[in-house]
């Protein structure tokens, strides 16, 4: 079954439901009727206490650019901006995909 597939820089949430305020694009050709469609190396920026993301698991058989595309199912994880141990915030996750477009 497809999934929704990010389009939305605030579409992104860290572990405590705090949208992304942007991201930095990995694709720069594919987009849908919101933006860019994201991809494995987009990486998401947070306000406190995440500063950034990083996707770990991405679209099996959907790519841009080569790359597999961000969606609901894909995996990612935060990153702090001060290093505690451990430095990860939590998962990130696509809150508010492109309503038009669904990926495998």
């Amino acid at each position: 079954m497809a999934n929704p597939v990010d389009s939305l820089p605030g579409g992104v949430s860290d572990a405590l439901g705090i949208p992304a305020s942007s991201k930095i694009p990995g694709n720069s050709r594919v987009r849908s009727d919101t933006g860019f469609l994201g991809v494995l190396t987009d990486v998401p920026v947070f306000g406190a206490p995440t500063a950034t993301g990083q996707w770990i698991v991405g679209a099996a058989r959907c790519r841009a650019g080569g790359i597999p595309l961000v969606t609901q199912a894909s995996a990612g994880i935060g990153i702090a901006a001060t290093a505690p141990l451990p430095p990860s915030t939590g998962p990130i996750r696509v809150q508010i995909p492109s309503a038009r477009v669904r990926a495998l």
